[in-house]
């Protein structure tokens, strides 16, 4: 529950961060963002909702003053609480299920025909493919709770009025897009309305346990055995329905936290995160920001093309990221990608361009001076997150290729791993030792060494005379921009916002393509002229275009245009009274139902 503290405060706006696997409980570029966001704007009260593994995960961050609350929503965690319905509930629970399948099955959705291995490629989705595989979010793919892909996973989001019909769950109905909407016959099923009729379930305490029950699985076993559905020929098994039904439950879970009427709904990324902020949109009108760092629909594509479930089942996620990320683009007021790539996939996935405003990642230069003297051992530097998106593989296989060349070279890599991520990590220190032989003589070190955490990663930089990004998928990287603060040139991937970040001052690679990273390495190393130019360039573009004031500045706007507008709405909403800032604080018992609140207790939907 929440309760309404009594202090007065002068507060621009109220915030709620929605997150999913990143701050305040991992590392990494998204977590370092919000971070900056949240400490920039002193004067805006936030509370922060993350979607988390198993609830049990730690915070890694010191939250600030500013941050009023924070709660976590586990997608792996103890099995919630609440009974399953019976009765005429029971059937009413089951009838908006199976609503909620048909929109995921509907063959024009966008699925390839039965019996495709993976998501369809070709002009309009080559992104889908072209860059290989990447670990699903939070526990979807491993529930464990290893945790999210910090980056977007990147990135992972506007405002259309599809308003929900009040009355009991399941009563919202099925809206039309006109005859023919697939060969499931009758109209196409809207996931927005039977999305929102779920919530009132899981609001309830009802949809968890509902969901796990055999007679949801039933409804989908019969489904996929109905002719037209595109993964008919796949003969989807009993297993396959248990198994995809158990992850729908545990991708739904966050629509049990409900939000607070009034102020604005920050979504960090798309996907899992948003599904709190699209409830309270349509309960109370409240405005949906979104910020994709990378593109969520697209890195679901990615992680489940080796994901270790069949067809069918990946087949009904995919439906479900790609139907949210509609709805998710459909409702938000704003959308701010961290650069014109994301833009590009947000408007392919239907967001209205204008309601898209870019807005890049900033570092302070003050923060990231000019780095010194170079190392006097030819040395590539490599900052971040052991993680298969990085493609470390494909860093070592180039370096082994500049030693060939430069025998003396050294590849340094700093940065931790991630729970769940040992394997991957163990690879990589295998393949250095397979690739690349110790020195010799009087140096007998390794040439690529595996350094960890470093408490000041300004030293990783400093460690380097090329800093290398090697990564398979990319938002608005921050170890680039900041290597570029600190005045190194750079060896980048052609991904995501890498190139507007760059500009003409570093060099781009295609991904994987160690050969073509070896040689632009090669040129760098070999000419320290060139290094010193392009990296004073590289510094200059920073403090022109990539500075944090810069960042913080634009969504303080945001907020307060955006706070504005929410806060007159719920005062009419609310009879006229007028609705100050609050702090809400968490209780020990979790979660809050809007509808307690003592102003707005009778507010029940538009």
């Amino acid at each position: 529950m929440y309760a309404l503290t009594a202090e007065p405060l002068s507060r621009v706006a109220r915030v709620t961060m929605l997150t999913e696997g990143t701050y305040p409980h991992g590392a990494g570029g998204v977590s370092v963002w919000c971070d900056q966001l949240v400490r920039g704007i002193a004067d805006v009260d936030f509370r922060v909702v993350a979607v988390t593994g198993t609830g049990r995960e730690r915070p890694v961050w010191d939250l600030p003053p500013n941050v009023r609350g924070l709660d976590t929503v586990p997608l792996w965690g103890d099995t919630p609480e609440g009974k399953a319905p019976r009765g005429r509930d029971r059937r009413e629970l089951l009838a908006c299920w199976e609503r909620f399948l048909l929109a995921l099955l509907d063959e024009q959705n966008g699925f390839p025909v039965a019996g495709s291995q993976g998501p369809a490629t070709g002009a309009a989705g080559a992104g889908y493919g072209g860059a290989g595989p990447m670990p699903a979010r939070v526990g979807l793919a491993e529930p464990s709770g290893a945790g999210a892909a910090d980056g977007g996973s990147g990135s992972a989001g506007g405002g259309g009025a599809t308003g929900f019909e009040a009355g009991g769950p399941g009563s919202a109905g099925v809206r039309g897009k006109g005859p023919g909407g697939g060969r499931l016959g009758g109209a196409r099923p809207d996931i927005g309305a039977e999305l929102y009729a779920l919530a009132r379930w899981a609001e309830r305490g009802t949809l968890s346990a509902g969901l796990r029950g055999e007679a949801a699985v039933r409804v989908l076993a019969r489904l996929w055995r109905r002719p037209g559905t595109t993964v008919a020929r796949s003969a989807p098994t009993w297993h396959d329905a248990l198994t995809a039904t158990e992850l729908l439950e545990h991708a739904l879970r966050p629509l049990a936290a409900v939000l607070p009427p009034g102020g604005v709904s920050h979504a960090v990324s798309g996907g899992l995160a948003a599904l709190p902020g699209l409830v309270a949109h349509e309960r109370h009108g409240t405005p949906l920001l979104l910020t994709e760092h990378g593109v969520y629909q697209r890195e679901r594509y990615l992680g489940y093309r080796t994901g270790p479930y069949r067809w069918p089942v990946k087949a009904l996620l995919l439906g479900f990221f790609r139907l949210l990320s509609a709805e998710t683009y459909r409702r938000s007021a704003l959308i701010t990608p961290g650069n014109r790539y994301n833009r590009r996939w947000e408007e392919h996935g239907g967001a209205a361009p204008e309601r898209i405003r870019t807005v890049y990642n900033g570092v302070d230069p003050g923060a990231f001076p000019p780095a010194g003297p170079e190392p006097e051992v030819p040395t590539l530097a490599w900052a971040g997150r052991i993680d298969p998106i990085k493609d470390l593989e494909t860093l070592i296989r180039a370096f082994a290729l500049v030693r060939v060349e430069i025998p003396t070279a050294r590849l340094r890599i700093f940065g931790g791993t991630p729970r769940g991520g040992e394997a991957y990590r163990d690879r990589c220190v295998a393949l250095a030792r397979t690739l690349t032989a110790p020195g010799t003589g009087a140096d007998p070190d390794p040439a690529v060494t595996f350094e960890g955490r470093v408490d000041d990663i300004r030293t990783a930089y400093a460690a380097g005379q090329v800093v290398m990004l090697s990564s398979i998928s990319e938002g608005f990287p921050f170890t680039l921009i900041e290597a570029m603060s600190c005045g190194r040139c750079t060896v980048s991937t052609d991904v995501g916002g890498v190139r507007e970040a760059v500009g003409d001052t570093g060099l781009v690679v295609p991904p994987r393509d160690p050969a073509a990273m070896a040689r632009a390495a090669l040129d760098l190393l070999r000419d320290p002229a060139r290094r010193a130019a392009l990296g004073e360039a590289a510094r200059l573009r920073v403090i022109e275009q990539f500075t944090l004031r810069q960042t913080i500045d634009a969504f303080r706007g945001i907020y307060v245009g955006l706070g504005a507008e929410s806060e007159r709405r719920t005062a009419r909403r609310c009879g006229g009274v007028a609705w100050l800032p609050r702090i809400w604080r968490p209780e020990p018992r979790g979660l809050s139902d809007a509808t307690s609140h003592p102003v707005c207790a009778a507010e029940d939907g538009r």
